[in-house]
């Protein structure tokens, strides 16, 4: 299993190729070569594929994200970063749509990416390509890494009505979220994670009080994103201390 802690070495240390710099038109060309390159198309002869309109009498969105973000992608080959770029990806077909500032939206192609990040305000959504269950190379956010791994599949399902035809059909069909949770401890296997303070305890036993204090104290409801990112947090930093502190004492 990776550590996603090589994401943040190649995103800040690593070699990339940026949008932005002192000669935007000579990096703008660099970088649209290469996204050429990893476009998706079954012919790579065949023009640029375009972000199209087919969801535009759907209620709801299959992306994670209802607008364009600049963010980074990280290359499987090369450990090469674009940087810079707008990106939109869409959970329910599992694509990740770019384009630059005066560019067309290209579709990239997902065996040529090894993960990629959103830059949604001050926050960064770092997602991995991973095999986790049913679910085969597809794309997962990285809720926290290292003694406990959380994963979340941002799963998007598409309703649609049985009574309705033609135009009418496409207004009553609709996207809905439901994100699929997943939890590693160590080395062992991903196991689906419920977003319960019981299930919570369960997985910690040894950290059973503390969690339930902490859980008290903070006011952390573990079906908000945000509060179980932090949980997550404290817990392997609680682990980590605690193994630190028994190396001390040997």
């Amino acid at each position: 299993m990776k550590n996603y802690f090589i994401i943040f070495v190649l995103l800040f240390l690593g070699n990339f190729v940026s949008a932005q710099g002192s000669d935007e038109r000579e990096v703008d060309s660099r970088t649209l070569m290469i996204l050429n390159n990893i476009q998706y198309s079954p012919n790579r002869n065949s023009p640029i594929l375009q972000f199209d309109n087919r969801y535009i009498e759907i209620q709801g969105s299959p992306f994670v994200m209802e607008d364009w973000k600049k963010g980074s992608i990280i290359l499987d080959k090369g450990e090469k970063v674009l940087k810079g770029i707008f990106i939109m990806y869409n959970a329910y077909e599992n694509e990740i749509w770019v384009k630059l500032d005066k560019q067309d939206p290209i579709l990239l192609d997902n065996s040529l990416i090894k993960g990629f990040v959103i830059n949604n305000d001050k926050e960064k959504h770092i997602f991995v390509k991973e095999d986790v269950k049913k679910y085969k190379a597809m794309f997962f956010e990285v809720f926290s890494d290292g003694k406990v791994t959380v994963l979340k599949k941002p799963h998007v399902n598409l309703f649609k009505s049985d009574n309705s035809s033609g135009y009418q059909m496409a207004k009553s069909q609709h996207f809905k979220a439901s994100p699929k949770y997943f939890i590693k401890k160590g080395k062992g296997e991903f196991q689906l994670f419920k977003r319960r303070s019981k299930y919570l305890t369960k997985q910690f036993p040894k950290l059973k009080s503390k969690i339930k204090k902490h859980i008290k104290k903070e006011k952390i409801k573990l079906t908000k994103d945000e509060d179980l990112k932090k949980m997550m947090k404290w817990i392997n930093d609680s682990l980590e201390k605690k193994q630190k502190d028994k190396a001390v004492k040997k």
